[in-house]
C-alpha cells in the first residue's frame, strides 16, 4: 500500500496488499527493534541518496531528456 513511486530497497520498503498485511506488518516491525533499526538505516541511506535537491533535479531532467528522445520528429 502507497508505494508507487518508491523504489527504495527491501528492508526500507514493504510492499504488502491490504489493511490487514499492512498491520501485520507493522506489528513485525514493532515487535523486532533491530528489524525496524535495520529498516530505518536503510530508509534513511536511501532518502539521503535520492531525495536531495539535486538528486530529484537530476531525476526529472533524465525524465525530461527521455521524453525529449521519445518525441516524434
Amino acid at each position: 500500500l502507497g508505494a508507487r513511486g518508491c523504489n527504495a530497497p527491501t528492508p526500507a520498503r514493504t510492499i504488502v496488499e491490504g489493511p490487514q498485511q499492512l498491520a501485520d506488518a507493522a506489528l513485525e516491525l514493532l515487535r523486532s527493534p533491530t528489524r525496524a533499526a535495520a529498516a530505518g538505516r536503510a530508509a534513511f541511506d536511501w532518502a539521503r541518496a535520492n531525495l536531495t535537491g539535486e538528486a530529484v533535479a537530476r531525476a526529472q531532467l533524465e525524465c525530461a531528456a527521455h521524453l525529449v528522445a521519445a518525441r516524434p520528429a
